[in-house]
Formats: C-alpha cells, sequence, structure tokens
C-alpha cells in the first residue's frame, strides 16, 4: 500500500508486534517511544496515519494528540489500556479518529487501519491548497506554509490571508477584510487592519525585498 504508519509505543513487546503486523501488510513503520519524539517523527516524516499510545512519557498521547490536531488531520489511531467510556470519549474529544483498548488483536487493527486510510482517501496525502508563490493555504486544516515551512497565524490573519489569496489582485478595504474576518467588530476597529496587515508581512515574506501584499492608497490592500 505504500503507506507510512507511524508507531508511538513505549512498550517494546506491544510495538514490536504491531510494527511486525505491519510490515507484513507492506506498510511503512516507524517506530517512537515518547511524546516528543511522537512528534518530531510526524513533523520529519509526513505518516499517513498514526498509532498512538496513550500513557505516553514526555508527552501523553492525548497531548501528542491535541498538538498534531492544531495542524493536520492525518489520522490517529489511540491505543490504551484505559478502557472505561470516559477515556474513550475523551480521546475522541482531542481529535482521534479510533479508540483500541488493550489488550487487542493485532489483526483488527490491521483491519481499522485499512478502513480508515480507506476512507481519507487521496485528500488524507493530498490536502486541498489555495497557493501564490511560495505561499500555500490549506483552508481545511486551518494551516499556512511559506516556502514549505509552517507559518503560525492567528485566526483572524489566517481569515485575512484566505480572503486574499483566493482572489489575487483584488483590492479589500479595510472594513471588508475586518468584517470578513472577524464577527464581531467596531467601525473604529477598522484601522487595526494595519496591524495585522503588519504581522502577515512578517510572517509570509520570505524575502526582505518582496512584499505579497500591497498597501493600495486610499483604497485598502491586495495580494500581488
Amino acid at each position: 500500500m505504500n503507506k507510512t504508519i507511524l508507531v508511538a509505543e513505549d512498550d517494546t513487546k506491544i510495538a514490536d508486534i504491531i510494527c511486525k503486523y505491519l510490515s507484513l501488510e507492506d506498510f511503512s513503520v516507524q517506530h517512537v517511544r515518547t511524546g516528543l519524539e511522537a512528534l518530531a517523527s510526524f513533523n520529519l516524516a509526513a505518516p499517513d496515519l498514526i498509532i498512538l499510545d496513550v500513557m505516553l512519557p514526555e508527552l501523553t498521547g492525548t497531548q501528542v494528540c491535541e498538538k498534531i490536531r492544531a495542524q493536520s488531520n492525518v489520522p490517529i489511531i489511540m491505543i490504551s489500556a484505559l478502557a472505561e467510556d470516559s477515556h474513550r470519549l475523551e480521546g475522541f474529544a482531542h481529535g482521534t479518529d479510533d479508540y483500541l483498548c488493550k489488550p487487542f488483536n493485532p489483526r483488527e487493527l490491521i483491519a481499522r487501519i485499512k478502513a480508515i486510510l480507506r476512507r481519507a482517501g487521496p485528500s488524507a496525502a493530498e490536502p486541498t491548497c489555495i497557493s501564490h508563490g511560495p505561499i500555500c493555504v490549506f483552508p481545511d486544516e486551518q494551516r499556512v506554509t511559506v516556502a514549505g515551512e509552517t507559518a503560525v497565524l492567528t485566526q483572524i490573519e489566517f481569515n485575512m490571508l484566505l480572503l486574499l489569496i483566493a482572489s489575487p489582485s483584488k483590492v479589500f478595504s479595510r472594513e471588508s477584510l475586518l468584517d470578513k474576518s472577524h464577527k464581531h467588530y467596531a467601525e473604529s476597529d477598522a484601522r487595526s487592519v494595519d496591524f495585522h496587515i503588519k504581522n502577515l508581512r512578517r510572517k509570509i515574506n520570505t524575502q526582505a525585498d518582496i512584499q505579497y501584499i500591497k498597501s493600495v492608497y486610499g483604497a485598502g490592500y491586495k495580494l500581488i
């Protein structure tokens, strides 16, 4: 299937069994033992699916899931010895796609992985992106990259950039930018757009001599 699975499990015996069954199904497998290693591997390898133990050292599986969900919709299956309904519900509340209690049949895990990957389809590997030069906006994931690097934007900055990149060369007044990117604002807040644009420029300009967001005197801003 040529899919990469990240296995975050600190129990060596359980990890060995999972990795063995995944390898038999021709998955590419990466195994880590701590929450911090899981985040690092996720950022480097961009796996197609993550198997995440809840009780990981350094960062718990729940914490790892929250951090990943802040930037990606990659499928996540949590595995845990915590079998109460409250634990399952907590896992789903933090963004996991499935929750499997230990001990489990590894064949069932494989079946769940295949089912999730089938449902995810091509969109899991190829999220919708609106691009402009080195800037890529992923609306479904609320994520922005610039020259391949993640840019951390506030919600208002993200909304403004999405408006600008969806209609390049169109001039947006301060009022329209704020109206479409912020649900509640007063007319006196319109000048705050300048502050948000200044921060956006700082975050998306990869070279000092390039300004992707242009000021149009007396009218507003546009993307060039």
